[in-house]
């Protein structure tokens, strides 16, 4: 099975250096470097060597955007199944839930290589302003009290 056009122009976009290679870097994706965010040595009374990641200079200032970069590796492992035809389904959407700054970290790459929209299942409570900006980069929202019970899953 081939990829359509549009597939393919997002395979061809995913370039990921290695799976575990440290000579070949691949976070953040646009400029690989080690470390990939900005390290520093603190002092912290009863520590010797105590150093701080400042993970705020990723894509959207948190560490969840490592996560996100690896659900777009995924989302290349399916493009390239069907590549191979070991696969003829569309991309599937993925989903989570989040109070804001997970689904925002990866609906973020999504967009950036056209991958499908994140579902994401949130709490009535959330933020006005946290919930307006997800919906801004098209994050497809679902509510319900996440306090009243345990989810079932069927």
């Amino acid at each position: 099975m081939s990829l359509s056009i549009v597939e393919k122009k997002i395979l061809d976009s995913i370039h990921v250096a290695s799976e575990n290679d440290p000579m070949r870097l691949e976070f953040p994706a646009d400029c690989p470097k080690f470390p990939a965010t900005p390290t520093m040595r603190i002092s912290v009374p009863g520590f010797s060597n105590v150093w701080l990641k400042d993970e705020s200079k990723n894509p959207t200032g948190t560490h969840k955007d490592r996560m996100a970069w690896e659900i777009v590796v995924t989302y290349r492992e399916f493009l390239l199944a069907k590549e191979r035809g070991q696969n003829n389904t569309p991309l599937p959407a993925m989903s989570i839930i989040s109070s804001g700054s997970a689904a925002f970290a990866i609906q973020t790459q999504l967009r950036k290589y056209g991958l499908p929209n994140l579902k994401v299942l949130i709490d009535r409570s959330l933020n006005e302003g946290i919930r307006n900006e997800l919906e801004k980069i098209n994050c497809e929202m679902y509510e319900t009290d996440l306090a009243k019970a345990p989810l079932q899953f069927r």
